[in-house]
């Protein structure tokens, strides 16, 4: 009281001067680190013309790595160009301690990602009109008419969106459609390199798996994996019930140092074992045969076998 409001410009000859100053000193260092951020998503650039600033840095320093504080996966034309790139999401007030850390090897990069990152935006089924017309887009419904989600303070005629991928949502879609994305769900990179060995199952108590195996860090530095379970499905599933080709089913976290192994045991709760018969409104085991996975990502090459699911539990 009084309210303020201060407008800022940054004008054309400004942003030019900028990025040269920039491409400068990208020339003349070492490595060029650049930090760009994002609230859009895969089929929006980069917002002030970032996307040409790194493309400009990269020509000019090869070693060029870029820094992205974005919440969703985004197009990145200038990916085969630079050297690195480092996700950091909004990492708060002291994202910079963390930034360096990671940068200057201080921290192992241990984040894994938590959704799968497409290719193109057109390989998640929100974005395929032409197949899956019944989804609404940016407040336009299946008819090409303006609407507004339920609970809308706009008015208008409410958006109607209907979900037919059941449970094939996420990477499970990739899956079950053949497609390559970017980087699937799960993916990481370290400064090291592990190996998984031993692969061993065996009933728990009260129903689940017992999952063990042995992970070591192959390479030269102190680094964190994050291995991860997977079931496939049953080889005689139940009539009508969809599987996913891979469901995560249970991950961990561990560190090593160079050389080390250990010993890694994880529980796969009964409940990833069961689906939801609709009819008799419970959860049911599928007994029989099925694929377990174990690996460093939702499709990295890792151990494989065969699990027999006792039936008859709900």
């Amino acid at each position: 009281a009084p309210v303020q409001a201060r407008l800022n410009w940054v004008t054309p000859a400004q942003q030019q001067a900028n990025t040269a100053a920039a491409v400068a000193a990208a020339r003349q260092a070492r490595t060029a680190v650049v930090f760009a951020w994002s609230t859009g998503a895969l089929d929006t650039p980069l917002p002030d013309g970032q996307d040409q600033l790194i493309a400009d840095v990269a020509a000019a320093n090869p070693d060029t790595i870029v820094v992205l504080n974005t919440s969703d996966p985004i197009a990145m034309p200038w990916l085969n160009h630079v050297k690195a790139v480092l996700e950091m999401w909004y990492p708060g007030d002291t994202g910079g301690y963390a930034t360096a850390n990671v940068l200057l090897g201080r921290t192992d990069p241990a984040g894994r990602l938590p959704f799968t990152w497409p290719a193109a935006l057109d390989q998640g089924v929100a974005n395929q009109p032409a197949t899956h017309p019944e989804r609404t887009s940016n407040g336009v419904d299946a008819n090409g008419k303006y609407c507004t989600t339920p609970g809308s303070p706009f008015g208008g005629p409410q958006c109607t969106t209907t979900y037919t991928e059941g449970i094939f949502e996420g990477y499970r879609w990739y899956d079950q459609q053949h497609e390559t994305p970017l980087y699937p769900f799960g993916y990481g990179l370290s400064y090291t390199h592990f190996a998984y060995s031993g692969l061993h199952w065996a009933p728990a108590r009260g129903g689940g798996l017992n999952v063990a195996f042995r992970v070591t860090n192959t390479g030269r530095v102190t680094g964190d994996e994050v291995p991860q379970v997977y079931l496939g499905a049953p080889a005689s599933p139940p009539a009508g019930v969809p599987f996913a080709d891979r469901a995560m089913a249970g991950y961990g976290r561990i560190t090593l140092r160079p050389g080390q192994s250990r010993l890694v045991s994880l529980h796969v709760p009964l409940r990833q074992l069961q689906y939801w018969d609709t009819q008799a409104g419970t959860w049911v085991t599928a007994a029989g045969q099925r694929p377990l996975y174990v690996a460093g990502n939702e499709r990295a090459a890792g151990l494989a076998a065969t699990v027999t699911v006792p039936g008859g539990g709900h």
